[in-house]
């Protein structure tokens, strides 16, 4: 028994393939299943020039051609259909135009009947082929008397993701309201907004590709950054063919960074948005101008000491930190990071921001005046300064006092910072404002937001590039 190939899907549920061939005439399948022609091992005869035009022209006039009927199907006996799938296309977008219900009553591997859910004449019967994929209409009447409806359920999220995948593509962060005003413009009726949410997320995912085919290529993504970027460290590692960590630092970036920039980097993770999550790690410098300089970057699993420590080794192998005396790191007080520069840059220099501490601070400390105390310490340029208002402090709660004493100053007070580095910074904004920057892109299948993150950086290259020229 001959089985019919699996269908893409039904039409408003599934994307078709549109790819269009001619059909077969009404000879021909008479020929083919009455005659045993088929199973001749005779030559056929050689057909003169105006056989064959009349035989393509009449190939062409009873095949359903999918790039130029789509819009407004004319359904007659004997057309013929590539596949059912394109049939049902034709009669979905037949039952849109049309603002009436059509239903399936029979819908088998060689059958389908197709008739109104308003109960009136309107009937469409087509069979398979022999020994073809192809589906041929039989029986058609073409008549509605039912009154048309407003809300039509073969409106749905994957009809509107394939009608409108164009202005998807031209504005993909088109609001919902837009969206459904544009959509009752058309006459398709109202939607709702869970309607526009799942048509959007299945444009978007036409648009840039399934999120696990991206995680499939980034070891060719990997291999092509190294090649088309001279100098680039670009590692994806795995287990099991699946994905596990990422780390890139472009080359151009990496020379730029150990040639006039100054020995201090942010350190910072960032949750991505994608319905398999991650954390994106990343590291930004200081340039002479005091503006963030993105360093490397990478995507992990986890927040963990682990891949900290995976990501910072990489990171200075790339910028041959043999000896941290005069480098500087400023993060968060996370643990499993403090720990990791801690093993790798013994003899540096490692501040914690000073908003993030004031967040811990504030937990059981608040109050205006604790703030300010806590502030003027931290910017402080002179340990006599510092002492004096910590002391204000003391005057004002002493659980407060005990509770920042306990935390070393020279991990935020200005007054106790190495003077070798010449930057004074008190919070990690370089991070802060990267990972602000690039939160669109973090939305993303993995392999988008990796080439709009190195875009944006190629881009800012040139931009600051330029800027200094002028």
């Amino acid at each position: 028994m001959e089985h019919e190939p699996v269908a893409t899907g039904e039409a408003g549920s599934q994307r078709v393939n549109f790819d269009f061939r001619f059909g077969v005439s009404d000879t021909q399948q008479v020929r083919d299943s009455d005659t045993d022609y088929e199973d001749s091992d005779e030559l056929k005869s050689i057909q003169s020039e105006d056989e064959c035009t009349t035989s393509r022209n009449r190939a062409f006039t009873d095949g359903f051609n999918v790039r130029t009927n789509m819009e407004d199907p004319e359904f007659r006996i004997g057309l013929v259909f590539e596949s059912k799938a394109i049939l049902k296309a034709a009669i979905t977008a037949h039952s849109v135009n049309k603002n009436r219900e059509i239903k399936y009553k029979k819908d088998d591997s060689y059958r389908l009947r197709a008739i109104c859910k308003g109960d009136c004449p309107w009937l469409l019967y087509a069979t398979k082929e022999h020994n073809k994929t192809s589906f041929v209409i039989k029986t058609f009447i073409e008549e509605h008397t039912c009154p048309m409806v407003y809300r039509n359920f073969r409106v749905s999220s994957t009809y509107l993701a394939d009608r409108y995948l164009s202005d998807w593509r031209a504005e993909p962060n088109m609001s919902v309201s837009t969206f459904m005003e544009r959509v009752k413009k058309d006459g398709l009726g109202d939607i709702s907004p869970w309607q526009v949410y799942r048509a959007k997320e299945k444009a978007l995912e036409k648009i840039r590709g399934s999120v696990i085919e991206h995680y499939r290529v980034l070891w060719d993504y990997c291999e092509e950054l190294k090649r088309t970027n001279v100098g680039t460290t670009a590692l994806v590692e795995g287990y099991a063919g699946e994905f596990r960590r990422l780390y890139i630092c472009l080359g151009a970036l990496r020379d730029g960074f150990i040639r006039g920039c100054r020995r201090l980097i942010g350190l910072d993770g960032c949750f991505l948005k994608t319905e398999h999550g991650g954390q994106l790690l990343s590291a930004v410098g200081v340039d002479a101008n005091n503006g963030m300089y993105p360093v490397a970057y990478a995507v992990v699993e986890v927040e963990n000491g682990d891949n900290w420590r995976w990501f910072l080794g990489l990171l200075k192998d790339d910028l041959h930190i043999n000896n941290s005396q005069h480098w500087t790191f400023i993060s968060d007080k996370q643990k499993g990071l403090v720990n990791a520069i801690e093993s790798l840059f013994e003899n540096s220099e490692h501040r914690t921001c000073v908003r993030h501490l004031y967040n811990n601070f504030s937990a059981s400390h608040k109050g205006l005046a604790l703030k300010n105390c806590l502030w003027d310490a931290a910017r402080a340029t002179t340990v006599l300064q510092w002492v004096h208002h910590m002391q204000r402090m003391l005057d004002i709660d002493q659980a407060a006092y005990e509770w920042l004493e306990s935390k070393p100053a020279s991990y935020w007070s200005k007054s106790h910072f190495r003077e070798g580095n010449k930057c004074d910074m008190l919070l990690n904004n370089l991070c802060e404002s990267f990972n602000s920057t690039i939160v669109n892109a973090r939305e993303k299948p993995i392999l988008t937001m990796l080439e709009e993150i190195r875009i944006y950086l190629m881009k800012r290259i040139v931009i600051r590039r330029d800027f200094t020229i002028e």
